[in-house]
């Protein structure tokens, strides 16, 4: 694709196909996105309609893409064939016009032959896609481009052999070589310096690919042997030597190592992982050998998912350039009609001779209208920005995400995991009598391992060492942002809040209503367990305050965001941290329905919210917020929620979020403003609109050069990105 009408055409024209739901495409990664019903249309066909109008389809392998690399090198090679063969020819050509015209009878012939390669082999790519949109009823830059030099190409064509069709009426039979040859290379050049630099902001990608090993070792039935990675299979046991990547996400079952995830999460400083350390795909092995238990393979490891939310990011819309894609559309059609109405102005107004003023002017609007720079404006600081995002450990789902987190003022934060490390510890407990405990804690402990909440999880840390033998349990619920339910011996059993508690109208003894007053001071979650009617047990949880999360909050006061602490824990819980990192707003026993409900009515005033949490209860009003953001280190029901996630547990990297989203915004209103800018001078300039108060007439070889500077502008603005301090 050359333009942004290229990206509209065929967009229009895949959307006419039976059976096709959606296309999206982006000028700037060349890449599109279909959905399709397989019932009434397949690929092939998709295919065969984009090459009506000029376009192949490359269907790549997601775990491999050298198909499109292979053809992204073809066509850069043939590109630069093409302008080497333009600049070689339109030289002589540039030269002889400008400086010996009518220097012999000769001359125009000589003109024409050298023109003719640089018509027919570097500028052909234009009147073939010309010629097949024509054929669709559409138009794009090649349409401009191809009637442009064409008509240039023509005339001079016409002067050349048939001169005495103007001499005869006192005109000079002028030529026009030097435009048409001029105006190809120097698109040629600018589309040249438009790939160097495209190629440079999806590295991002490139990037994440070269993370993925191609084979690996691993150990079956008994003996070690190398593989290819995309063989490993669920529950291998693979080898990882120091210096090698990880080919999949898994468990250490053997052996010590420290491990650079740097390319994953951002962290800069190597991390140590023991047996049982959690590690994945794509990350580095640095100083020791270990075994590693599969547990995710292929395009189910972080890394794979990684690569398909930086490239659907990259390839997603803002509602900017929605708006921007409406005016492509039109843009080319609207120009033609200027150009004509430039020329009919100039032969039937303009000085003598007519036809040349009208033909320079009507020629230099076809070329200097270029939406090039329109349709680069978003896309190009958008996959810069995501690229950056996705090096610093931030993973952006679609551009809508990043567009609005520069809006937000106010930023909802879930206590634990989020403010605090996610790893509480029981501090205190309590039991109404040993035989209750006796009985009844196997029972505890097969409900809580049936929950993924961190709270559950510290109390079977708590009673690890006991060795404990679950009890057989049936019917275990989730109830999110409460607790858990399950049924043993005909019992009902009731893990959770005193909410759920309350709620579920369960006795509560006097023995543990006056021990765990005392809870109340303290920054503690109180987690109550009751069977049947009755309370049976309590336990208080604390959670230390993460380090950085002082410095979080007083960074987001900084940038004009009012922070609101909303958490499942009881309200004492909740009010001593908030207090602590100096928060005004907060609730606490707030379930995930009051917490979407608590957003609503923040966005009902007009407020654009935020919200950053980590565990299953947050998904809802992850939802529910204009932008969701979810830390890496929680559930894959959150991040599947969330427009952004943070592969860091640190609530650091939501300023990093906010300071790439402002940056980003920031650099595609300024590409924006002077693409238009560009057209919005250029074109009456063109037309000729100074001409009658100091005689200027823009050149078409000029026009082509402004044309083809404007797009690596706004690219060369978008590459500035990468410099950017978050």
């Amino acid at each position: 694709m050359t333009c942004a009408s290229c990206a509209i055409s065929l967009e229009t024209f895949l959307n006419e196909v039976s059976g096709v739901t959606r296309v999206q495409v982006n000028y700037a990664s060349q890449q599109i996105e279909v959905e399709f019903d397989s019932d009434f249309t397949d690929i092939n066909r998709i295919q065969a309609k984009a090459s009506e109008i000029g376009y192949q389809l490359l269907i790549d392998d997601p775990d491999d893409a050298s198909i499109f690399q292979q053809e992204t090198l073809r066509q850069s090679t043939t590109l630069k064939r093409k302008l080497i063969v333009a600049v070689v020819f339109s030289l002589p050509v540039f030269v002889l016009s400008m400086f010996f015209m009518g220097a012999f009878e000769a001359l125009s012939i000589v003109l024409l032959l050298l023109t003719i390669p640089v018509i027919f082999y570097s500028g052909s790519g234009f009147f073939i896609k010309a010629w097949q949109q024509l054929r669709h009823r559409s138009s794009t830059m090649d349409t401009l481009v191809a009637l442009s030099t064409g008509i240039a190409f023509l005339f001079s064509l016409m002067n050349t052999f048939w001169p005495s069709l103007l001499s005869q009426d006192g005109v000079m039979a002028n030529v026009y070589y030097e435009s048409a040859v001029v105006i190809i290379t120097f698109i040629l050049f600018g589309r040249y310096l438009e790939e160097k630099a495209k190629n440079r902001t999806t590295s991002a990608i490139q990037k994440l690919i070269g993370l993925t090993p191609k084979e690996a070792h691993l150990i079956r039935n008994g003996l070690e042997v190398e593989i290819a990675t995309r063989d490993i299979m669920l529950g291998d046991l693979v080898i990882v030597k120091p210096g090698e990547k990880f080919p999949v996400d898994g468990k250490i079952k053997r052996g010590n190592t420290t491990v650079d995830e740097s390319l994953m999460t951002g962290e800069s400083l190597p991390i140590e992982k023991y047996k049982g350390s959690e590690v994945m795909a794509g990350s580095i092995n640095q100083d020791g050998l270990v075994h590693v238990l599969a547990k995710k393979v292929g395009e189910h490891t972080t890394l794979y998912e990684m690569i398909r939310l930086v490239s659907s990011a990259q390839n997603s819309k803002p509602k900017i350039q929605k708006t921007v894609d409406k005016i492509a559309a039109i843009f080319v059609p609207v120009v033609i009609v200027i150009a004509i109405i430039t020329a009919l102005s100039w032969y039937m107004f303009g000085p003598h001779p007519h036809y040349q003023y009208a033909l320079t002017a009507s020629i230099s609007v076809l070329i200097v209208a270029c939406p090039c720079a329109l349709g680069l404006a978003t896309p190009t600081a958008l996959m810069v920005g995501v690229g950056i995002g996705s090096d610093n450990g931030i993973l952006i789902r679609d551009a809508q995400a990043l567009e609005s987190l520069h809006k937000a003022d106010t930023v909802i934060l879930d206590k634990t995991g989020t403010l605090t490390k996610g790893q509480p510890t029981v501090v205190d407990s309590i039991w109404v009598d040993s035989s209750h405990q006796d009985k009844y804690l196997p029972v505890l402990y097969a409900i809580e391992k049936s929950s993924a909440h961190p709270l559950a999880k510290s109390i079977l840390n708590h009673y690890d060492s006991q060795h404990i033998q679950a009890a057989d349990i049936v019917d275990a619920q989730n109830k999110p942002g409460l607790g858990m339910t399950a049924t043993y011996e005909d019992k009902k059993c009731i893990v959770g809040s005193l909410k759920f508690i309350s709620a579920e109208q369960v006795l509560l003894p006097k023995q543990i209503v006056e021990y765990t007053a005392s809870w109340s001071d303290r920054s503690v979650s109180t987690v109550y367990f009751a069977v049947g009617d009755k309370v049976v047990a309590a336990f208080a949880l604390g959670d230390a305050l993460r380090p950085t999360s002082r410095s979080f909050v007083d960074a987001i006061k900084s940038l004009g965001i009012n922070p609101v602490i909303l958490s499942g824990d009881n309200q004492s819980a909740v009010q001593k941290v908030a207090n602590e990192l100096g928060v005004t707003q907060f609730d606490g026993a707030q379930s995930p329905e009051d917490k979407a409900e608590y957003v609503a009515k923040l966005q009902a005033k007009g407020k654009v919210v935020a919200m950053i949490g980590d565990g299953v209860n947050d998904a809802v009003v992850l939802t529910q917020s204009d932008i969701g953001i979810a830390m890496g280190s929680g559930s894959d029901v959150a991040m599947e929620s969330a427009g952004i996630t943070l592969m860091h547990s640190d609530p650091q990297h939501v300023i990093k979020a906010l300071k790439l989203s402002r940056g980003t915004i920031q650099t595609i209103k300024v590409n924006l403003f002077w693409a238009f800018i560009y057209n919005v001078i250029s074109i009456p300039i063109a037309a000729g609109v100074l001409f009658p108060f100091n005689g200027f007439l823009l050149d078409p070889m000029i026009a082509g050069a402004a044309m083809s500077l404007s797009s690596v502008s706004v690219l060369l603005n978008s590459l500035r990105l990468k410099k950017i301090k978050i």
